[in-house]
């Protein structure tokens, strides 16, 4: 591709791309005009007998240099009929290129990470990074494509329960050249071809586009990912991520995974895998989780979903919840954290000012349960409490390292409870009053790895 092309595909790509996905083609074609430019000014000054420059001034005057070959790039691009980069993509490339003339080139948003407190480099391909937290990176980004068109392929009115398409050959005929167009400039940003892609994932409302997108990939037949829609179904913003969990349980260290997402055009990224990935897996895969499914009957997912109304129980209905509570309790509400008591080590669920065992005040530490394994210690069940799925199975958890916690079950069968079941934490949606959805924590079986 020649020089235009290339910059077109910096354009698309730059404001899709995320942390550490940049196209260095154009990153060093920007340094090469800056480097001469500032060069220039050198000569200028030492011929002209001017005093050089310190360090300081001379990246000051680096950075007013890279927005001026910015903007010549910009009415270069209107010149050439395309769209310029937004002030979002121009910062990320002036940083670029900022680093790669004073910096150490693509290390340097490492270096400026507060949060990074290793960097390992064996030879000239492999670098290993080490944050503070001890976390580590599962897969790294290696390239993105994004393209788009205006057209109509799908809408919903607000307020209406369904969405509504176009007829799907015309949807078929407009994603298509998209999707072929962001995986040729993905791959080649990559330096790879389709037959060094692992796993190709695609996703999108438009199953026979995303059945010829799979194909315009060209990679091997063993690499075509299982989209999960005869199983899961499509969770439609949530179902990209979805996949890519999927692919990650099963994938090895250097592999690469595309993700095409098809939806108002199409976005293409490729991952590689890091060798990180073989300790850090979760603890239960994407498939196991939808095997353990249970099965729900169609009038209660009906329900569920608001497209049947059934008769409410015989019972006043559920108070909204108060925002202003729920702000004060944030930590409690979506973290589930609790308290422990630092002067006798009792742990508290809630969280508690005053500790109930040995009255200390204001001596307490936060920990969040939300993924600490529990046992019933009693439950109930109640056929008549407010619940849209009766009946209410309500257990009394025991934590291990202590505390306990009364809170409703779900994802069970009542009649199978028992007294010393194990349970873990989940998020989930407690009922909905006056148009207020209200979510805190449920518990549910522990799912064996």
């Amino acid at each position: 591709h020649g020089c235009a092309d290339r910059r077109g595909h910096a354009r698309r790509c730059a404001g899709a791309r995320g942390p550490g996905v940049i196209d260095h083609d154009m990153v060093r074609q920007l340094r090469t005009s800056v480097a001469e430019r500032l060069s220039a000014q050198r000569r200028a000054d030492l011929t002209g007998g001017v005093v050089p420059m310190s360090t300081e001034d001379e990246r000051e005057f680096a950075r007013s240099l890279i927005v001026q070959v910015l903007e010549d790039y910009a009415r270069g691009e209107i010149a050439d009929g395309r769209t310029p980069a937004t002030v979002d993509e121009e910062e990320v490339l002036a940083g670029a290129v900022h680093s790669a003339l004073f910096g150490v080139g693509r290390l340097q948003p490492l270096l400026d990470d507060l949060e990074v407190e290793n960097i390992d480099i064996n030879g000239c391909d492999q670098v290993f990074v080490g944050y503070s937290d001890g976390h580590e990176e599962l897969a790294e980004p290696v390239a993105a494509a994004s393209v788009t068109a205006e057209f109509l392929e799908r809408w919903r009115v607000p307020g209406d329960a369904a969405s509504r398409q176009w007829e799907e050959r015309f949807g078929e005929h407009a994603y298509v050249p998209l999707a072929e167009a962001a995986i040729a400039s993905a791959l080649e940003q990559a330096g790879v071809t389709a037959g060094d892609l692992a796993s190709v994932l695609v996703t999108g409302s438009h199953g026979r586009a995303n059945k010829r997108a799979a194909a315009a990939v060209g990679a091997k037949p063993t690499a075509l990912g299982d989209d999960l829609t005869g199983t899961v179904g499509n969770t439609g913003a949530a179902h990209t991520g979805l996949l890519l969990a999927d692919a990650l349980d099963r994938a090895q260290a250097d592999d690469l995974i595309m993700v095409v997402s098809l939806a108002d055009g199409c976005d293409v990224t490729i991952w590689r895998a890091t060798a990180a990935l073989a300790r850090g897996r979760q603890r239960v895969p994407v498939a196991q989780q939808i095997k353990a499914g249970g099965k729900v009957a169609y009038a209660t997912f009906l329900t569920w979903r608001g497209f049947l109304k059934r008769e409410p129980p015989r019972r006043p209905d559920p108070q909204a919840p108060a925002a202003p509570p729920a702000f004060r309790a944030e930590a409690w509400k979506f973290g589930f954290t609790g308290s422990r008591c630092q002067a006798c080590g009792t742990r508290h669920l809630p969280p508690t000012r005053v500790c109930l065992k040995c009255r200390a005040v204001d001596r307490m530490t936060p920990e969040r349960m939300a993924d600490v394994p529990a046992t019933i210690a009693t439950y109930t069940v109640d056929r008549l409490a407010y619940s849209l799925s009766p009946p209410v199975v309500v257990g009394v958890l025991d934590f291990e390292g202590g505390g306990r916690f009364t809170c409703e079950l779900t994802d069970v069968d009542p009649a199978a409870v028992a007294i010393g079941d194990r349970v873990e934490m989940t998020f989930r949606r407690l009922m909905t009053a006056h148009g207020v959805h209200n979510y805190f924590w449920k518990s549910r079986p522990l799912r064996s790895p």
